[in-house]
């Protein structure tokens, strides 16, 4: 479930950069700008959902990163000038969170013996599934030819990460297989 739920919430991400930012320059914001709010705001983002996931459930802070993520597409297709400029950066750098969170729900799910393999297959899962980025890319530019808009694309963004959060949220340490010793 986790390494689903990466691979669609990375895929998510991936199809709406390629519409996000230009819509959000068609709209006013100057790429410094830009660029400064999504490199340097999801430093915000790591560090508060690192120091929220010692507090509280992993799975379910991963669930409300993946939700912040999702959620920036919809920002950038409000039609206003204002509320995207100023909302997505923060909404983008809070939903970074989920960077650190990953690292240690593996470690929670998994402990310290099995972690570098976890991690390894995790990866490689990722990678395997998210092999088809291509094919979406080419289908963001096939929509925006077909129909002269970057909305398809921040759709279809939406669409892919829709099953990340709920896949999250229900995500559970997996039951030992080391039978526990009695008292």
């Amino acid at each position: 479930m986790l390494a689903l739920a990466m691979v669609l919430a990375q895929e998510s991400v991936t199809v709406a950069s390629i519409s996000q930012g230009r819509m959000l320059v068609q709209r006013g914001l100057t790429l410094n700008t830009l660029s400064t709010g999504t490199e340097f705001v999801p430093l915000i983002g790591i560090l508060l959902f690192g120091y929220l996931g010692d507090r509280f459930s992993k799975s379910h802070l991963l669930a409300l990163a993946a939700t912040l993520q999702i959620v920036t597409p919809a920002l950038v297709m409000i039609p206003s000038h204002v509320a995207p400029v100023l909302l997505y950066p923060l909404v983008f750098g809070l939903g970074s969170g989920t960077v650190p969170l990953l690292l240690a729900i593996r470690a929670d799910y998994f402990g310290r013996r099995a972690f570098a393999t976890i991690t390894a297959i995790t990866m490689l899962i990722t990678w395997l599934l998210g092999l088809p980025t291509f094919l979406l890319r080419m289908l963001v530019g096939g929509l925006l030819a077909a129909t002269g808009s970057l909305v398809p694309g921040l759709v279809l963004s939406i669409l892919i990460g829709l099953p990340a959060p709920v896949l999250f949220f229900f995500a559970r340490r997996p039951r030992s297989r080391q039978p526990v010793a009695s008292e």
